[in-house]
């Protein structure tokens, strides 16, 4: 099995009973089937490349260039992509709406306005994609649509997708898993399959098996790693896959407009009694370069890493021992393990490597 043939057509979510709507879901038991997980026609496993680029510019972090550059996880039929802003507003209109959040926040009032689209572009294909995709096709980010499933939801729930689609038994049982949305404040869902779990990635190990051109970090082929090897700080590896869109964010200059002044935003890992953490940008330089210090406010019963109250960790660009956007990319494949003798590429562009993780 290849990482092209891993499909997601019966992967399924349902929203659980809810209090606190969101603009992507306002129906109770709302279901989320295949192609409703995410743009229709993309290929699912490019959209998580590009997730966290295009989060860091919905949110006005400042990338070098004109977008950002991702590519697919596949090796052998790559398929690279351009994310770029598409104003949806009038500076004037995105002038007026910031001052009417903060006098919202100044009354309590939590509120974001999404002023622009995030459009991702096909620039190049290597061979020919199994998906089909071609130069210059283009699709959007979901920034309000509530067919489709919020972005944030598909990204915490992918490494439990990956899992289900190796182990199409496990949707028969009638046993229904959940999975948390990062926000705190925000729902959970219902699966018939398989989730991610914590316990996953004990004794993981990523294996370098190629490179192509020389990568920022020195790393070379042969070279090991282990996956809570290089997870900062010892942080959990599914927390680390939770906070790494906001990370990204944050060290770009990227300001969530929800957030009130002073204060940081929350992030909980997918499990439903796992931990709530806050992020906050402790260092910026150019370029992406930057460090945010990750904060466990709250446990709820369940983690199985026993991360408690006031526990930090700190994820800082300058201080890789692996490269963190490398990472995040291979973590949900930690699950195909064993199935497949499938190599995986980081999202790099012009240099970038290939792994094997076991």
């Amino acid at each position: 099995m290849t990482i092209c043939e891993v499909g997601l057509q019966d992967c399924e979510l349902i929203t659980a009973p809810f209090s606190r709507s969101c603009r992507y879901h306002k129906i109770q038991s709302q279901k989320f089937h295949g192609q409703n997980l995410y743009p229709s026609g993309l290929c699912p496993h490019l959209y998580i490349a590009a997730y966290p680029y295009g989060l860091a510019l919905l949110y006005d972090g400042r990338i070098s260039g004109q977008f950002a550059r991702v590519r697919c996880p596949s090796p052998t039929h790559s398929v690279e992509l351009n994310i770029r802003v598409r104003y949806s507003w009038s500076a004037v209109l995105r002038y007026f709406k910031r001052v009417a959040i903060r006098f919202l926040q100044l009354i309590g009032i939590d509120a974001e306005y999404p002023d622009k689209d995030i459009v991702l572009e096909i620039t190049r294909v290597h061979g020919e994609c199994p998906r089909g995709l071609k130069k210059d096709q283009l699709f959007l980010l979901n920034v309000n649509n509530p067919i489709e499933l919020c972005p944030a939801s598909f990204y915490a729930s992918y490494p439990g997708f990956i899992k289900s689609s190796i182990k199409p038994e496990k949707t028969t049982t009638g046993k229904k898993n959940t999975v948390h949305c990062p926000d705190p404040f925000g729902v959970h869902y219902e699966t018939k399959g398989d989730v991610a779990d914590c316990q996953d990635f004990v004794s993981a190990k990523l294996e370098v098996v190629n490179e192509h051109g020389n990568c920022p970090l020195g790393h070379r082929t042969g070279d090991g790693f282990g996956f809570e090897e290089v997870i900062p700080s010892g942080l959990c590896v599914l927390a680390f896959h939770s906070v790494y869109p906001y990370y990204v964010t944050l060290i770009h200059g990227g300001v969530f407009e929800w957030v009130r002044h002073h204060e940081f935003v929350k992030v909980q890992c997918p499990q439903v009694k796992g931990i709530i953490m806050e992020v906050e940008s402790v260092r910026r330089g150019a370029s992406g370069d930057g460090a945010v210090k990750v904060r466990v406010i709250k446990t709820l019963g369940g983690c199985p890493k026993g991360h408690k109250c006031g526990d930090e960790f700190v994820i800082d660009s300058g201080k890789q021992r692996f490269c963190y956007k490398a990472l995040a990319g291979l973590i949900p494949f930690k699950t195909l393990a064993g199935k497949s003798d499938e190599k995986y590429s980081c999202i790099g562009i012009k240099d970038f490597l290939t792994f094997k993780v076991k």
